[in-house]
C-alpha cells in the first residue's frame, strides 16, 4: 500500500538531491584538503592564462601605438608584468582557497542534511515493515 507521507518524503528527497547534486558530489568524492588543492591548481592555471592574454594584448597595443622597441622599455614592461603576475597570483590563489573552503564546508553541511533525510526515510520504512509484520 502506498502511503502519502512516504511519497511526499520521497519527492522531498528527490528534489533535495536534484537541487544540490554538485554539492553532494563534492562532499562525497573529496576530502577538504584535496578539494582545496584541486581548486588552487585550477585557479593557478586559469589565472595564468588570463594574465598572459591580458598582458600580451597590452604589450601588442602599447608597442603598436608607441612604435617604440627600445630594450629598456621592453625590459621595464616585462619586469612590471612579472611583478604584477606575482601579486595577482598571490591574491587570486588566496581568494580561491577561501572560496573553495567555504564551498566544501557548505557541501558538508548539505551532505549531513542528506544523510539525515535518508536515515529518517529508512526509519519510516522500518516502521512500515513492523506494521506489516
Amino acid at each position: 500500500m502506498v502511503r502519502p507521507d512516504k511519497v511526499k518524503y520521497m519527492v522531498r528527497m528527490a528534489m533535495f538531491e536534484k537541487d544540490h547534486k554538485n554539492e553532494l558530489e563534492i562532499a562525497s568524492n573529496y576530502r577538504k584538503n584535496d578539494y582545496v588543492s584541486m581548486m588552487r591548481i585550477v585557479s593557478f592555471i586559469v589565472g595564468s592564462i588570463v594574465i598572459m592574454v591580458i598582458y600580451t594584448l597590452a604589450a601588442v597595443l602599447y608597442f603598436y601605438k608607441m612604435n617604440s622597441f627600445h630594450t629598456r622599455t621592453i625590459f621595464i614592461f616585462f619586469f612590471s608584468a612579472i611583478i604584477f603576475y606575482i601579486f595577482f597570483m598571490f591574491f587570486h590563489l588566496r581568494r580561491a582557497s577561501i572560496n573553495a573552503e567555504k564551498r566544501y564546508d557548505r557541501s558538508m553541511k548539505l551532505n549531513k542534511e542528506w544523510k539525515k533525510l535518508t536515515q529518517d526515510f529508512e526509519k519510516m520504512l522500518d516502521e512500515e515493515d513492523k506494521e506489516e509484520a
